[in-house]
C-alpha cells in the first residue's frame, strides 16, 4: 500500500454496490459541485475512498476531466480542516498517478506549502507527501516550490515536535529537494535545513534516519562540507555504520564519502575519526549494495595523498577491492576499477608494483571482458587503468603482458581497436604497442594493432 493510500484508508462506503462505475462517478460529482459545503465535503470524501479501493487508480483522469481540480485547491484554503485534508490526500492520489502537471497547473503549491504550518498533524502529513511527490517530478516543480517558501516551512516544522509521519514525509521532500544541485542559493537553504536535519539524525525513526542522511549527503559537496563538518554530523554518522538497518548504513557511507570527496583535508577528516577500519565488515558484506557503497568509499581516500593511499592499503582493503573487480556485482565492479584507476594515478610504484604482485592485471582482463559490449565511458575506465599500470610500471611489462594473455585480456584490448568509439580505438591501441615495444615482441607477432587500410 503507498502512502497516500495507507494516509487515507478508511471503510469505503457500500452504497455503491449495485451501481455501475459511471453513476458513482456521476453522484461523486453531483456532490463535489454543490454549492453547500457539506455536500462538497461529503463528495471530496467519497472521492477519497473511492481512490483508497483497490484498481480504482485509472479513474483519476475520469474526476479531472470533471472539473475536480479547481475545487480540490479551493478546497485547501477552506477554514475547515476535514476539508483541507480531503482535497489535500485526493490531490496526493493524482500526483502518486501520471497527474503532477495538471495539480501543479491548477495552482496548489502556494496553498499545499500553507499547510505545512497546520496545527492538524494530518493535514501537515498529507500536504508535505504531496509536496514530496511534486517536487521529485521535476527540478522546474522544484525549484517552484523554492521559490514559494518550502524550506523555511519544512525547517520550521523539522525544529518543532511533529508526528513521526508528519518527519517521514518531510525529510522524503527535502531528500528530493536536494538531490539534484543546480538550485540557487544553495548555501541559504543549508544555513535553513542543517539545524533540523542535526536534531533529526538522532532519531530513533528508521524511515526518518534514512531520508535524514540522504538528504545530509546530497548536500555535502563544494564549499558546503565544511558547513556539514562543523555541525558534528560525521560524528553520528560514524557511530550509525552500527545500525542495524542496512538502508540507514548505506546512507551512513555516503555521508562520510561525500565529505571525504571534498580537499586533501576532508578525506583526512575522516581518515582521523576512525572510519576506515570500520569499512571491512562492509567489503565482506552479503548486501551486495553495501558493497558497492563501501568500494566507492575507498575511491576517495585512493585519490588522496600518498600517505592516505598507504593506509588503504595498511588495512589490508586492496585484496577486496580487487576480488570485487574480478567478479563483484557490476556496479561493484566499476567502483572498484575506478580505485585500481587511483592508485595507478595516485599512488606510488611502490603501490602500483603491489596490485601487480596482487594479481590486478587478471582482475581487470576479467572485468574488460565485461564491459567491452558496454557503454564507452564504462569501456575506457578499465582501458585506462590498464594503461596507467603499463606506463608506470615499464619493468613489469613482460608480467603484465604475460597475464593479459592468459586471462583473455589481449584479445579483448584488439577487439576494441575496432571499437566504434575514438578514445577506445586509441587507448586499446596505445596499451598495445607499448607492450609490444618490450622483450617479448616476438611472442605477439599476430596482433594487430593498426587500422586496416
Amino acid at each position: 500500500m503507498n502512502r497516500i493510500s495507507a494516509a487515507a484508508q478508511t471503510n469505503a462506503s457500500n452504497n455503491s454496490v449495485a451501481m455501475s462505475n459511471e453513476d458513482i462517478l456521476d453522484r461523486i460529482s453531483a456532490f463535489v459541485k454543490s454549492p453547500d459545503v457539506e455536500q462538497q465535503l461529503r463528495g471530496v470524501t467519497l472521492t477519497r475512498q473511492w481512490l483508497s479501493l483497490p484498481n480504482k487508480e485509472n479513474f483519476e483522469k475520469d474526476f479531472i476531466a470533471r472539473g475536480f481540480l479547481p475545487i480540490l485547491v479551493n478546497g485547501l484554503e477552506s477554514s475547515n480542516t476535514k476539508m483541507q485534508y480531503e482535497c489535500a490526500v485526493v490531490l496526493g492520489f493524482f500526483c502518486e498517478g501520471t497527474h503532477v502537471d495538471a495539480v501543479v497547473k491548477a495552482g496548489s503549491i502556494t496553498p499545499l506549502i500553507d499547510l505545512i504550518a497546520s496545527s492538524d498533524n494530518g493535514v501537515a502529513e498529507v500536504s508535505s507527501l504531496t509536496l514530496g511527490h511534486i517536487i521529485a517530478q521535476n527540478t522546474t516543480y522544484r525549484d517552484q516550490c523554492l521559490k514559494t517558501g518550502i524550506v523555511k516551512a519544512f525547517a520550521k516544522r523539522m525544529n518543532e515536535k511533529a508526528s513521526v509521519n508528519l518527519l517521514r514525509n518531510i525529510t522524503y521532500a527535502v531528500a528530493h529537494i536536494l538531490r539534484d544541485k543546480d538550485f540557487s542559493n544553495p548555501k541559504e537553504v543549508a544555513t535553513l535545513l542543517l539545524p533540523g536535519l542535526v536534531k533529526l539524525v538522532q532519531h530513533e525513526d528508521v524511515e526518518v534516519l534514512q531520508e535524514t542522511l540522504t538528504a545530509i549527503a546530497y548536500l555535502t559537496y563544494g564549499n558546503l562540507i565544511g558547513m556539514v563538518k562543523k555541525t558534528g554530523i560525521a560524528e553520528k554518522a560514524l557511530s550509525l555504520l552500527n545500525h542495524k538497518d542496512p538502508e540507514v548504513q548505506y546512507a551512513a557511507i555516503d555521508v562520510l564519502g561525500n565529505i571525504s570527496s571534498g580537499t586533501d583535508e576532508d578525506t583526512q577528516y575522516i581518515l582521523d575519526l576512525g572510519a576506515l577500519p570500520l569499512m571491512e565488515k562492509f567489503l565482506n558484506h552479503p548486501n551486495k549494495k553495501l558493497n558497492k557503497e563501501a568500494v566507492w568509499f575507498l575511491t576517495n581516500f585512493l585519490a588522496g595523498s600518498e600517505k592516505q593511499i598507504q593506509q588503504v592499503f595498511d588495512a589490508g582493503y586492496i585484496p577486496l577491492v580487487i576480488k570485487h573487480l574480478k567478479a563483484s556485482d557490476f556496479a561493484t565492479q566499476q567502483k572498484a576499477a575506478k580505485c585500481i584507476l587511483n592508485v595507478a594515478v595516485y599512488g606510488s610504484g611502490k603501490h602500483l608494483s603491489t596490485i601487480i604482485n596482487k594479481n590486478v592485471i587478471p582482475a581487470l582482463s576479467n572485468f574488460m571482458k565485461v564491459v567491452e559490449d558496454k557503454e564507452s565511458k564504462v569501456i575506457e575506465l578499465g582501458l585506462q587503468a590498464i594503461e596507467k599500470i603499463v606506463l608506470y610500471s615499464p619493468d613489469r611489462k613482460e608480467l603484465i603482458f604475460d597475464q593479459l594473455l592468459m586471462n583473455g585480456g589481449i584479445d579483448v584490448l584488439q577487439r576494441l581497436t575496432k571499437h566504434e568509439s575514438e578514445p577506445v580505438r586509441m587507448t586499446a591501441k596505445v596499451i598495445l604497442a607499448s607492450l609490444v615495444a618490450t622483450e617479448h615482441t616476438i611472442s605477439f607477432h599476430h596482433l594487430n594493432i593498426h587500422d586496416e587500410v
